[in-house]
């Protein structure tokens, strides 16, 4: 782990400015999210047991638990498949998530009331996620292709130092003026994402704690925190485990086999 510096420095964001490698700002700032997705990358499936814990900020707690496949796509985005346990009321619903590269992602859900798998419309991608701080377009896997990038400085953030990378949505249907990206430099890792509404202000923070290194090359975390700045509610995300030892099938990530999904 690297020493923590303690410094003034001049935080710099002007368009085009060139950093001390000769890259311009949005140069760096595409090259730090492209190692960034190495790094996370070339996984080819695992799954996950997750508990997700929702706070209304004044003491009371609701907790969900779900099981998450993930299926790597050669060429595109991932498949996700997300199927919730329990408690009783959202018991059997399903999600299926196809990411994409270049084209709007599909979305799927499964409901169990009605027997019903319904194709979830990219007009609805705010709606917020089974009562969390989420929302639907937050859930699908943020391929670096789908933004443009600029690189705005650098900050401590805990023990590590992070770039800072805005990246900005390619797709003007995104609820989104940008994100902003805290990568550590130590492992290239998020440890945070900060979030703007379209108006521009400050909304979410999604904060990444307790990395771990997984069959030796894939640093997780074991929660996430994202909190909302207006309402002071936070949804904490527990990821009990992470197993790549599993081989999962293209298969399995259909929708007609949504609703059959255990």
């Amino acid at each position: 782990m690297r020493p923590v510096i303690i410094f003034c420095f001049i935080y710099i964001s002007l368009s085009g400015f060139n950093t001390a490698h000769g890259l311009t700002s949005q140069e760096k700032g595409t090259e730090l999210a492209y190692k960034v997705e190495e790094n996370y990358d070339y996984f080819g499936n695992f799954t996950s047991d997750v508990a997700i814990h929702i706070s209304d900020g004044k003491g009371n707690e609701v907790v969900r638990s779900m099981k998450m496949d993930v299926l790597e796509a050669p060429g595109d985005g991932d498949k996700i498949l997300m199927r919730f346990e329990n408690p009783s009321d959202v018991k059997g619903t399903a999600f299926l998530f196809f990411s994409h590269k270049s084209k709007f992602d599909d979305v799927w859900v499964y409901i169990p009331d009605i027997r019903r798998v319904k194709r979830i419309s990219s007009q609805t991608k705010g709606s917020d996620f089974m009562g969390t701080e989420f929302i639907t377009e937050d859930m699908v896997r943020q391929e670096p292709e789908k933004f443009t990038y600029n690189w705005i400085g650098e900050k401590p953030c805990g023990n590590l130092m992070c770039d800072l990378v805005e990246r900005f949505p390619v797709e003007k249907s995104s609820i989104y003026s940008k994100q902003v990206m805290w990568l550590d430099q130590d492992k290239l890792r998020f440890q945070k994402l900060d979030y703007y509404n379209k108006k521009g202000e400050f909304v979410k923070t999604l904060n990444f704690i307790g990395y771990k290194l997984y069959e030796g090359k894939f640093w997780r975390w074991d929660e996430h925190h994202m909190i909302n700045h207006a309402t002071g509610e936070v949804t904490r995300t527990e990821f009990k485990t992470w197993d790549y030892s599993v081989r999962l099938k293209p298969r399995q990530f259909t929708v007609n086999g949504l609703k059959n999904v255990r």
